[in-house]
């Protein structure tokens, strides 16, 4: 089992709007359906992309029975960042070759302890349902072989970046395949299948994030996307100064 480590800051101009509030983490590269406006690209932002946590904790495991949308999203909807949802607009954000690696980094804004996989299914659409099953088939692993990666104690209180570097399994090569990052909290008490109470155990927290990628296709044209930016400010002019997030503290 891997330890995430923490990767130093990154220099590239990264556009990023900065809580007052704490929420728990996003996907910065490469960049996810939620967070690729960050990075510059010409979609529609979501201001909570740290929280797209499968509808909260009771909604996934009271109403959901525990299930969650492949890219955050509650099971039972809306699905925003699926195809046909307001952030999932097809358009490819990182391009590698075959056989090479991901490099990935998370940036966590609130330390919930547990873990983090991270899933890859195979596609040629990124406008394509994707579903759990054809995520499983690739659980990614780093370049020393470890697929699920601890998040260590709190060794601090603001946003920390997280890196990564995940080898693409041998023989994909896809135009649009989706990157999963999946977080499972581990900071709230629960009571396990034996029955013995602990932090951490029984139901907790999810978050997840998907990015659309390009492996062994050089034509691939990043950014392409025939969806419109919404306008997500209906009722008033847009903030001159950092939004409310929908975050925890």
């Amino acid at each position: 089992m891997g330890v995430v480590t923490h990767g130093a800051l990154l220099t590239s101009a990264v556009a990023i709007l900065v809580c007052q509030v704490q929420g728990n983490g996003r996907m910065l590269e490469p960049p996810s359906r939620a967070s690729m406006w960050r990075a510059g690209f010409l979609t529609t932002p979501n201001f909570n992309d740290n929280r797209v946590n499968c509808g909260g904790n009771k909604v996934l495991h009271e109403i959901n029975g525990g299930k969650c949308g492949v890219c955050g999203d509650p099971w039972n909807g809306p699905r925003e960042h699926e195809p046909g949802g307001l952030f999932a607009t097809g358009a490819i954000t990182r391009k590698y070759r075959t056989n090479d690696t991901i490099f990935v980094v998370i940036e966590l804004t609130k330390n919930n302890l547990g873990w983090f996989e991270f899933r890859l299914c195979e596609s040629d659409d990124a406008m394509e349902e994707k579903t759990h099953e054809c995520l499983n088939k690739h659980l990614l692993e780093d370049v020393l072989g470890d697929s699920r990666f601890d998040v260590p104690f709190p060794e601090y209180v603001n946003s920390k970046l997280l890196q990564f570097s995940l080898v693409i399994p041998e023989g994909v090569r896809c135009r649009a395949c989706m990157l999963q990052w999946k977080y499972h909290a581990g900071n709230s008490w629960g009571v396990g299948p034996d029955g013995v109470g602990c932090v951490g155990c029984g139901d907790q927290d999810q978050y997840h994030a998907c990015a659309d990628i390009a492996i062994g296709y050089d034509d691939v044209e990043l950014g392409k996307t025939d969806r419109p930016v919404v306008n997500i400010w209906t009722t008033t002019s847009p903030p001159t100064t950092t939004p409310e997030c929908d975050c925890e503290c």
